[in-house]
């Protein structure tokens, strides 16, 4: 079966954005959590996800495919078209402590919500 929706990268930057600032914890598994949480109030109400993400199921949970492709471009210093959306927009904490989805994500700017 073909996915119905199609990502917006760009939302999907502005919802990483407002994650961050109004979360408690700002790591690639809380952006993840959320987002699936978000995605489903929002799929009730409106019939479709908040940025056209489709979810793979992973060891902690479902992920959203391309808000996590967004954030390990960034993470990675992949020079994609996803990459080049975030490095301005965000950072990803370079740590020996951080593995995987615990790393932190670090805002540049506030988010746009009129998107």
């Amino acid at each position: 079966m073909k996915h119905p929706f199609i990502f917006n990268a760009e939302k999907g930057i502005e919802a990483i954005l407002y994650i961050i600032k109004h979360g408690t914890e700002p790591t690639f598994l809380h952006i993840s959590k959320v987002m699936y949480f978000a995605d489903r109030k929002h799929l009730e109400k409106y019939g479709r996800f908040i940025c056209g993400d489709r979810y793979i199921a992973m060891k902690n949970g479902p992920v959203p495919s391309g808000v996590y492709d967004l954030l390990k471009n960034v993470r990675d210093a992949n020079k994609s078209y996803l990459y080049s959306l975030g490095p301005e927009i965000f950072e990803i904490a370079n740590s020996a402590f951080h593995v995987g989805f615990s790393y932190r994500v670090k805002p540049c700017r506030n988010s746009n919500k009129n998107l």
